[in-house]
C-alpha cells in the first residue's frame, strides 16, 4: 500500500494566488462564484482576513492549533464540538444571537459540519455577508468547502434545511491537517475516490495502489468544473456527486451518525453498483480500492439494509425519493455515471 499522501504545501505543489482573498464590496448573498483558493500557512492567509470577520471555529481544532486563535488577533471567535448534533436549528439560533452586529463576513475553521453550520450562519446574518472555508479535515478540502451547500438537520433527517452560499475564498493550510488521525483521513480519502470514479474513466487506475498525492487539489478541480456548469444542483451534472449518498445518507440517519459520512458513503457506492446491476469486474475493482482505503466491509451492508426507518430517512432526504423508490446515480464503468428511478420492491 502507497504511503499516506504529503498533501500539496504552498511553494511546492503551486504559488499562491496573486488576487487578493479579501471580499470586494460588490456581493450577490446565495450567487454562483468562482471560490478563491489560497495556499500557505494559516499565519500567511490570515494576513487576508477581512475588516469585521465572525470566525466560527471548531473548539478542537483551537485546542490542537493554537496559533489559529492567535493568527486571528482581536477578531470575535464563536468555538463550537464538531459533532452531528451541532447542526440544528437551535445551534444556528444560538450563534445567530450571539454575532456581533457588526459582522460583515463569517469565515468558518472547522470540517464538514462546522462549514455547514457556518455557511447557513453567513447566508442569514444581515440577508447574507462573504463567507471564508479554512476546512481542517480532508474530508472538508475535497468536499463541502466547495460547492456552496450548507445545511442543518431536521430532527434525525440529515441536511433537512439547507441554503446555497458559495464561499468567497478556502484557506488550505497543510498544517491543519498534520493533527487529523487515520479515520479522519480515510473519510476524505473515501469522497475524494467517489468523485473521481464519477468523473474520470483512469481513476481506478489512478487509485490502484492507494490514494494519489494530488488527491486535494484534483478534488477540488473536479468539484469546481461540476459546480459551474450546475451551480444550484439543478438536475445538471451536478447530481453525479451524489453517487452512493442517497443510501449514504439513510445510513448515517439510522445510526444516529455513529456511521463516519465517508464509510456510509462506500456502502452507499457498494449499493448503488449492485442496483445499477454494474459489471462484477467494476464492482470488484470498486471493492478492492474502498478495502485500500479501509472502509467498512460489505458484510455490514446487509444489517444496515433492514435498519427500521431506513427509507423513510431516504425519502426525507433526497430530492426525488419516497418510499417506493428514489432517483438514483448509477455507474457502468469509471467516468459514466447515469441517473435512474430505482424502485424498492424492484432492488
Amino acid at each position: 500500500m502507497r504511503s499516506t499522501p504529503t498533501y500539496e504545501r504552498a511553494g511546492v505543489r503551486r504559488q499562491v494566488e496573486r488576487r487578493s482573498s479579501r471580499p470586494r464590496s460588490t456581493f450577490a448573498p446565495g450567487s454562483h462564484r468562482k471560490c478563491i483558493d489560497l495556499w500557505g500557512s494559516f499565519e500567511r492567509c490570515a494576513r487576508e482576513l477581512p475588516r469585521d470577520a465572525l470566525c466560527l471555529a471548531d473548539e478542537r481544532v483551537l485546542e490542537l492549533h493554537p496559533h489559529v486563535p492567535r493568527a486571528l488577533g482581536r477578531t470575535a471567535i464563536i468555538a463550537v464540538p464538531a459533532r452531528e448534533q451541532t447542526k440544528s436549528m437551535t445551534q444556528l439560533t444560538r450563534l445567530a444571537n450571539a454575532a456581533p452586529a457588526s459582522t460583515r463576513a463569517v469565515v468558518v475553521i472547522g470540517g464538514g459540519t462546522v462549514g455547514d453550520l457556518g455557511t447557513v450562519l453567513a447566508h442569514l446574518i444581515r440577508r447574507g455577508v462573504p463567507l471564508i472555508h479554512v476546512p481542517t479535515t480532508l474530508l472538508a478540502a475535497v468536499d463541502s468547502s466547495v460547492g456552496g451547500k450548507g445545511a442543518v438537520h431536521a430532527s434525525w433527517i440529515k441536511n433537512a434545511w439547507g441554503v446555497f452560499h458559495y464561499p468567497h475564498a478556502a484557506w488550505l493550510c497543510p498544517e491543519l491537517w498534520e493533527t487529523l488521525g487515520d479515520d479522519q483521513r480515510r473519510q476524505g480519502h473515501i469522497e475524494a475516490f467517489k468523485m473521481d470514479l464519477c468523473l474520470d474513466r483512469a481513476a481506478l487506475k489512478r487509485w490502484a495502489k492507494g490514494p494519489p498525492q494530488d488527491l486535494i487539489g484534483r478534488a477540488r478541480a473536479l468539484k469546481t468544473r461540476v459546480c459551474a456548469r450546475d451551480p444550484y444542483d439543478s438536475g445538471g451534472i451536478r447530481r453525479v456527486l451524489n453517487f452512493g449518498h442517497t443510501f449514504g445518507h439513510g445510513f448515517e440517519s439510522v445510526t444516529r451518525f455513529r456511521l463516519a459520512h465517508g464509510d456510509a458513503v462506500a456502502l452507499g457506492m457498494l449499493h448503488a453498483l449492485d442496483l445499477g446491476g454494474a459489471p462484477k469486474g467494476l464492482v470488484r475493482d470498486v471493492e478492492a480500492v474502498l478495502a485500500r482505503l479501509g472502509a467498512p466491509p460489505r458484510s455490514k451492508l446487509d444489517a444496515l439494509l433492514r435498519s427500521p426507518g431506513l427509507y423513510d430517512a431516504i425519502a426525507g432526504d433526497k430530492k426525488g425519493a419516497s418510499r417506493r423508490g428514489a432517483t438514483m446515480v448509477l455507474l457502468k464503468a469509471p467516468g459514466r455515471a447515469h441517473v435512474r428511478w430505482v424502485e424498492w420492491s424492484r432492488a
